[in-house]
């Protein structure tokens, strides 16, 4: 009766600890991430603000200063660590990969000109 008690507890530990490092696996895109986006005698600060789950996201970006805020995304996929999303109007594509729980490495491209883009995560 003893092994059997342990056997049924040590299996339910086993499940809990599974389930743990599946769910803590996984990357949270939510939230604000910013970085600089370098051109010849010029720094420009990109925000980009993520809300959603399970691959419905919403999200906008802010470029201060060129004092343009709320610019809607259309469309923002995040798969496999693999961040991407579009503004259509002004032709930017950023593709990027997760490298660290708070940063993403990537190329930031408009209009044809590719240029690298790391974003980290803003603490709230």
């Amino acid at each position: 009766m003893y092994i059997k008690k342990f056997t049924k507890t040590a299996s339910f530990i086993i499940a809990l600890l599974a389930g743990s490092t599946l769910t803590s696996g996984a990357q949270e895109i939510n939230g604000t991430w910013s970085g600089l986006i370098q051109v010849p005698q010029v720094e420009l600060p990109l925000v980009l603000h993520v809300n959603g789950a399970d691959g419905a996201y919403q999200a906008t970006v802010d470029s201060p200063k060129q004092q343009k805020f709320g610019l809607p995304v259309d469309t923002l996929t995040f798969e496999n660590d693999q961040l991407r999303f579009v503004l259509v109007n002004l032709r930017c594509v950023y593709e990027g990969k997760v490298v660290q729980q708070d940063s993403i490495e990537g190329i930031f491209t408009q209009a044809g000109t590719s240029i690298p883009l790391n974003l980290g995560k803003k603490k709230d």
